[in-house]
């Protein structure tokens, strides 16, 4: 049978296919060769006993991150709430950089409109490009349009914690806030279930809800050379030419267009202040 890996833990993995959900065990070939299961991944498997398998293939991926550890993912849901915490943009901008890596789309989701004073960080993104949802934790509003956004693909949820991923997720799919992952509960963990990434059924796709980040180290999360980083930021694109075909845009250069475009207002300083951030942090490295 072929299915859909909704959570992988310990050698093992949890599969949905045929409208359940099967206890699969990983082949010893697949751990000599470093290669496991992700959430999200493909796998075909073969059925030894009631809901029970053995996985007997991993179908190519179309991408894979390291973190959160989820494969195939079509559409990156970022979450930052307005208040408690407040949005911290350069966490953002890590996970929308890793996106434009990947080839994911990103979405960004502000939560807690309902007691936040200042929206105006939403402006930011909607100017860069990105689609963006501002929601209220107190009622649903705005879900319905997420949630035909994400129809049919697998999404990702993730962001701080205590932004209102877990009242999104539930709004997003019902019942997930009572759901527990199969493989945890066999192996008697009463851990958060959010330690991973655990797939949830939503109509005619799948969302990942994954850990929640306090701090993320761009470098480990993809393979890129600081010449890399300006493709990472969409809107640098939209204004022309530099004078220079390998400008960098960084601070004081001449004639770069990016540069411009900061003075003149048309790129939010946050995230000029980002890229200088992350381009350092690729120059940092040392490469063997």
């Amino acid at each position: 049978m072929t299915g859909r890996v909704i959570e992988a833990i310990s050698g093992r993995c949890a599969v949905y296919a045929d409208g359940g959900v099967f206890d699969c065990a990983v082949k010893g070939v697949f751990r000599k060769n470093s290669l496991f299961p992700k959430a999200g991944d493909v796998v075909d498997f073969d059925v030894i006993a009631e809901k029970e398998g053995n996985v007997t293939a991993i179908r190519e991926r179309k991408n894979t991150f390291i973190r959160p550890a989820v494969s195939n993912v079509d559409i990156m849901l970022i979450v930052s709430s307005l208040s408690s915490p407040p949005p911290d943009p350069e966490n953002i901008d890590k996970m929308t950089a890793i996106c434009e890596h990947y080839g994911v789309e990103p979405v960004i989701i502000f939560t807690k409109s309902d007691i936040a004073t200042d929206a105006s960080v939403s402006d930011v993104y909607k100017n860069a490009g990105y689609k963006v949802f501002v929601v209220s934790n107190a009622d649903a509003e705005g879900v319905n349009n997420i949630k035909n956004l994400i129809s049919g693909k697998l999404a990702v949820l993730t962001g701080f914690s205590g932004v209102g991923k877990s009242t999104l997720l539930n709004r997003l799919c019902d019942g997930a806030e009572s759901a527990v992952g199969p493989l945890s509960e066999k192996l008697g963990r009463g851990m958060n279930t959010t330690r991973r990434a655990t797939l949830f059924r939503s109509e005619n796709g799948f969302i990942a809800d994954t850990p929640g980040f306090s701090s993320l180290d761009i470098t480990m999360c993809i393979d890129a050379s600081k010449e890399d980083i300006k493709d990472l930021f969409p809107e640098f694109s939209e204004f022309g030419q530099c004078r220079f075909v390998d400008c960098l845009h960084l601070e004081g250069t001449k004639g770069c267009e990016v540069c411009r475009a900061l003075k003149d207002g048309k790129i939010a300083p946050s995230r000029y202040k980002s890229y200088l951030k992350f381009y350092e942090a690729f120059a940092s490295l040392k490469r063997y």
